[in-house]
């Protein structure tokens, strides 16, 4: 299994298409794209739609954009150690079970 980490941006496709190209080039492994910084604007939601087409049946999740992540490296904490009730927490804490559950593992 490989997880796949991007941005929702124009300057991320590239590197993704990339990255893409190397894990089909060496496989045929189960993917879990990574949606870091998703927000609710037009260009994430822009992004989200395109590349769920692109995608097929891969896993695509999301974290969202957070002041959390920031503030929870400044004090050299996981965002789950800093705020485990706050959203970015929760999707954090969704995305580990998510990819346990591609990769075979049972829930946490």
């Amino acid at each position: 299994m490989v997880v796949i980490p991007t941005r929702t941006t124009s300057r991320d496709i590239e590197p993704l298409m990339r990255m893409r190209k190397a894990v089909f080039k060496n496989g045929r492994a189960k993917i879990v794209y990574v949606m870091n910084g998703w927000n609710r604007f037009k260009a994430s939601r822009d992004f989200m739609e395109w590349f769920k087409g692109l995608a097929g049946d891969q896993t695509v999740a999301t974290l969202p954009q957070s002041e959390a992540f920031v503030q929870a490296g400044a004090a050299g904490k996981s965002v789950v150690e800093f705020d485990r009730r706050g959203k970015a927490a929760k999707a954090t804490l969704a995305l580990v079970g998510t990819v346990r559950e591609a990769a075979g593992f049972p829930k946490e």
